[in-house]
């Protein structure tokens, strides 16, 4: 369209699509600066921006919350809240929607003061908080009992009556050494005659009698002695021989503890579910490794004295861990999708992305025994993760320097890195010290980056095309209830629900009735030169048409480098969208002029059309 002198020119505001900060050919969609504005899909059809949900306080105490674990089962939902050192239960109310203390609300104490995280597995809610590796079973939260691993079967008596130092270990290796426990089992097919056993180990702890079991019956520590120095069981009786020729019937459960072995999962600080398994990262002091759980291979359990528990997240393989790249790159974030366990690491000077698929491994070659392993595989993508990375609709993305990176291309194409946040990396990338602190969840179609004092969100179902590659459109929110310096800390999804916790120990349902929604927001339309640059413009004098609704909206406007004046403040729009207000905006020879929606109140935007006069060029 020819636009010259005279000609009346016509903007139409809408099709709202969320922020720009480039401070480049901003669309006609978008906003340079807004603030607590959203597009409701489930409630609006994406018809406009709207207030977001205020903030329901469900209590404060004392503390940071550092962490908000669901637990469900048998339609009961159950969140634990980690504030300070201490976990706290609540009972989800399905009536209300809200979350309400139970009469025993502490629920354990001594955890870390840090950021915690946790997932269900098998009905049990683990949870880490790089010092303890715990669950909740829906009574109580405890150490997780650790599986005590079979490592050796069809052992037979030692021959002869040679020096305990001189016997021979026999049978076959079965489990690996469970990292979390100091305790092993050795079992034995007894020939009714010989009564020495040699376990597989030298130098047993002292600290524990073995416990010793024949033909399923616990035998008195007064029909054998121990010598601990060589590892070898002498009975006063020979065990019986096995009732089922070559099967073992004498099991020996000793103690043998590795210095360090525990801490090196309980100090991981973060754990993930891949491949029907456990995965345990972020030990300080190994920044690169992953840890891994297994099933057990144990075919019966003869006693509960014997195992405590075969439950996979309490069998973590002493064998079971990779390694990604160089110590001095930090493990920050594993993200499973697209059937592989993707690992990104901090930004260094090596490739920083690895994926790892399952690969079944045979174990002495019989195609009955075997567990899966998890080979270390370097991507060609040398983007590192500064905060955290998340799987957000199938789309793998994680916080870099930059901003926020997508995968493209799986694990049998080249990957790449594709920009998911050009509209608004300086919000993103400020502060890029305490990204360690971020949080990312996934809630109504968007993803929610908690940072700092800010949550910028993502919008799933508002994707553009920029060069070669998909980005998202973005809304920024600010707690103004919070008070002065707060900021939401940990977040959890309940039955579509979104609830907060906050760096003052405040727990906040989001609530979408009107009376929690009187919040600060507002919506600014781009720097909008009228396609004419170089014109001076007049308003028409038949101002400006606001589709809108709200109980009270402000409309200001900008020209050029002046401040934002206000024009006037509708009352009782109404909830029709095709009502409307026109506001009277007179200015004249301006080169760029700028609207803004604000209101403490509810309120929401369908379009606003403005028209001006273009006049003569632009005098200096």
């Amino acid at each position: 369209m020819a636009v010259g002198v005279g000609s009346l020119v016509s903007r139409v505001y809408g099709n709202f699509r969320g922020m720009d900060t480039t401070k480049r050919d901003v669309s006609l969609s978008r906003s340079p600066d807004m603030q607590n504005m959203w597009i409701n899909y489930r409630e609006s059809g994406g018809k406009c921006i709207e207030t977001r949900p205020g903030l329901t306080l469900i209590d404060k105490d004392t503390g940071k919350i550092n962490g908000l674990h669901q637990y469900t089962r048998n339609s009961v939902t159950k969140v634990l809240v980690h504030r300070g050192t201490k976990m706290y239960l609540y009972t989800y109310n399905s009536q209300t929607g809200l979350l309400s203390k139970d009469s025993n609300t502490e629920i354990y104490s001594g955890l870390t003061n840090t950021q915690s995280f946790s997932l269900m597995y098998d009905d049990i809610l683990l949870i880490k908080d790089g010092t303890h590796y715990l669950q909740y079973d829906g009574s109580s939260v405890t150490e997780v009992s650790a599986y005590t691993p079979r490592t050796r079967i069809g052992c037979l008596p030692a021959s002869g009556d040679s020096n305990n130092s001189q016997l021979v270990v026999t049978g076959s290796s079965w489990e690996a050494v469970n990292m979390l426990s100091d305790y092993r089992i050795n079992s034995f097919v007894g020939d009714g005659t010989g009564t020495k056993f040699k376990l597989n180990e030298t130098s047993i702890d002292n600290t524990f009698t073995p416990y010793v079991e024949v033909d399923g019956v616990a035998v008195a520590s007064t029909n054998y002695s121990v010598d601990y120095t060589n590892a070898v069981i002498t009975f006063t009786t020979a065990p019986s021989q096995a009732l089922t020729e070559g099967e073992d019937n004498v099991f020996i459960k000793y103690k043998k503890a590795v210095s360090g072995y525990k801490t090196k999962i309980t100090n991981c600080t973060n754990i993930t579910a891949f491949n029907n398994t456990i995965f345990f990262w972020g030990n300080p002091d190994f920044p690169n490794t992953m840890w891994f759980a297994e099933s057990t291979q144990t075919p019966a359990i003869e006693s509960q004295t014997l195992y405590n528990s075969n439950v996979t997240p309490s069998y973590i393989p002493d064998i079971n861990f990779v390694k990604d790249g160089y110590d001095y790159g930090t493990i920050k974030a594993v993200v499973p999708s697209n059937n592989a366990l993707w690992v990104f690491k901090s930004e260094a000077s090596e490739t920083t992305v690895f994926y790892h698929v399952p690969q079944w491994t045979y174990k002495n070659g019989e195609s009955s025994l075997g567990h899966y392993d998890y080979a270390s595989t370097y991507s060609s993508i040398a983007r590192g993760c500064e905060g955290t990375g998340i799987n957000f609709g199938d789309d793998i993305v994680y916080y870099s320097s930059r901003g926020l990176e997508g995968i493209t291309g799986d694990i049998t194409t080249e990957q790449s890195t594709a920009h998911r946040s050009s509209l608004v990396d300086d919000l993103l990338t400020e502060s890029i010290n305490d990204m360690y602190k971020m949080v990312m969840l996934e809630w109504e179609g968007y993803l929610l980056i908690f940072k700092g004092t800010i949550i910028l969100l993502a919008d799933s179902r508002s994707k553009f095309q920029y060069e070669d590659h998909i980005e998202y459109d973005w809304f920024k929110w600010y707690f103004n209830e919070l008070p002065f310096g707060k900021y939401p800390t940990a977040g959890i999804v309940v039955n579509g629900r979104l609830f907060l916790g906050t760096s003052d120990s405040s727990l906040y349902a989001l609530n979408n009735t009107q009376s929690t929604r009187s919040v600060f927001a507002y919506w600014t339309t781009p720097e909008d030169e009228f396609m004419v640059g170089q014109y001076q413009k007049t308003t028409s004098k038949r101002g400006c048409v606001i589709n809108m609704t709200g109980e009270e909206v402000k409309v200001s406007v900008k020209t050029d480098n002046n401040d934002f004046e206000d024009i006037n403040t509708y009352t009782n729009t109404g909830t029709n969208p095709k009502n409307y207000v026109v506001a009277r905006i007179k200015r004249k020879k301006w080169k760029n002029i700028q609207l803004k929606f604000s209101s403490n109140k509810p309120f929401g935007i369908y379009s606003c059309t403005l028209q001006a006069y273009v006049g003569g060029y632009i005098k200096r």
